[in-house]
């Protein structure tokens, strides 16, 4: 009796070489046409920087947090020791900042963030009206706050004071459609003085339905509600 041929070395033989041999030629044919499976690919979000006495760092964490001492030497010999910090939770919209001088040495912390937002809901004939608000508090002696809120390019609101401020800005976009939020939270303290900040971003009259998400997983709104259905009130609807 004929033995069949042995199969070249590294294919194999049999039903399970010829399943295998398909399956070649089928990723082959879907490369040729421009259907093979795309590489999965992750979009960066864009960075924030936060500054406090004597040090600076870039994140496009979502969240970050910086503290330093820095060592002021104005009135030589005499060293004194500015201190701050600054901080940013964009998953919940809030920054902060602290700042202390030291003698006559003054201290600045500051932290700006960006993210990009895009509006969610169903289509709309016309755009979609709501507010960007920026509620910020401040307290503290001989220091001041810088409280900012930019949406695109030239959209923007700031202050700069103590106590409490709300900036509103008018953001007018359709369903799917991103854009650009920039804020600002930053303390100065002048000699012998020392404050703290924190300012909250909201979207106060989203309309029912509409949403908003962030790149970096800010969300404001939510969908409708849809009512539990009975299967007895689909049949009274449709008799």
């Amino acid at each position: 009796m004929n033995s069949a041929p042995p199969s070249p070395a590294g294919c194999p033989s049999g039903r399970g070489g010829a399943a295998a041999r398909t399956h070649a030629i089928l990723l082959l044919t879907l490369a040729l046409w421009g259907h093979a499976p795309a590489a999965a690919t992750t979009q960066s979000c864009p960075t924030n920087t936060l500054t406090v006495p004597g040090a600076t760092i870039v994140s496009a964490l979502p969240a970050q947090y910086l503290s330093n001492t820095a060592e002021c030497t104005i009135d030589f010999p005499a060293i004194f020791y500015p201190s701050g910090s600054a901080s940013y939770n964009l998953v919940s919209g809030a920054l902060s900042a602290q700042a202390f001088s030291s003698g006559t040495c003054g201290a600045q912390s500051r932290v700006t963030t960006h993210d990009v937002f895009t509006l969610m809901g169903p289509a709309s004939t016309t755009p979609i009206a709501f507010t960007a608000r920026f509620s910020g508090s401040a307290s503290g002696g001989f220091a001041g706050m810088r409280v900012s809120l930019r949406e695109g390019a030239s959209n923007a609101r700031d202050w700069i004071g103590l106590g409490t401020v709300t900036l509103d800005i008018a953001i007018i976009r359709s369903s799917g459609i991103t854009f650009d939020l920039y804020l600002e939270c930053g303390l100065e303290a002048a000699s012998y003085g020392g404050g703290q900040g924190a300012a909250w971003l909201g979207f106060p009259d989203l309309p029912t339905g509409y949403w908003l998400e962030s790149c970096q997983g800010f969300v404001a709104g939510s969908p409708v509600p849809v009512r539990p259905t009975t299967w007895g009130a689909l049949k009274t609807i449709y008799r």
